[in-house]
């Protein structure tokens, strides 16, 4: 493994699972409590939660030898793009694919590709989330954030800044997720705010 592949896949993925994630349950006014009652809920949460909104949408992947794919004709060496993020929102696939399931048991989706192309990190990064997220929510439940969509031209660098109290989400054509997020814990003895 490469160092890159390590922080990409190590890091920089999981990093913005949660991100999201978090956005997600902000979004779907999800019922927290519930989603991560068990380390088992937990760990379906997470997935349903990756499907839901894959940090990473796009890879290309080149055809190895020359097909013919439902009416396409792919020739030996041309690059394809596969688009998980679109495929996790199949409609033939998952029922209801534009609102967060937690019953849906968290299986089939395709956040961390398929085949040999399979995430060798997918099972850290998923018990990453599944303990980050119940934690955060644990420390308070009444914590609150707010997003700010921010997309980026193909070849655009992310901001080096970021106004406190803008949070913006990186919109890319390879990654999607919180650039920074500004989280408001409230203590429920009211020492912070």
């Amino acid at each position: 493994l490469t160092s890159i592949l390590l922080l990409n896949a190590g890091h920089e993925a999981t990093v913005h699972g949660i991100g999201n994630g978090v956005r997600a349950l902000f979004d779907q006014q999800s019922d927290v409590a519930s989603a991560f009652a068990t380390p088992q809920a937990a760990m379906a949460a997470a997935d349903e939660l990756l499907r839901f909104d894959a940090p990473l949408h796009l890879f290309t992947r080149y055809v190895l030898e020359g097909l013919t794919f439902e009416g396409i004709d792919l020739a030996r060496g041309q690059s394809v793009a596969l688009l998980l993020g679109s495929a996790n929102r199949d409609e033939q696939r998952f029922a209801h694919p534009d609102r967060l399931d937690f019953e849906r048991g968290g299986s089939g989706h395709l956040a961390f590709g398929a085949g040999i192309h399979f995430c060798v990190g997918a099972p850290l990064a998923r018990l990453e989330i599944a303990v980050a997220l119940p934690v955060l929510f644990a420390i308070n439940p009444q914590v609150g954030c707010d997003f700010i969509p921010v997309g980026l031209a193909l070849g655009e660098a992310e901001p080096e800044t970021v106004e406190i109290g803008v949070p913006a989400i990186l919109f890319s054509r390879l990654i999607t997720g919180p650039i920074a997020v500004v989280i408001a814990f409230f203590a429920s003895i009211g020492l912070y705010a």
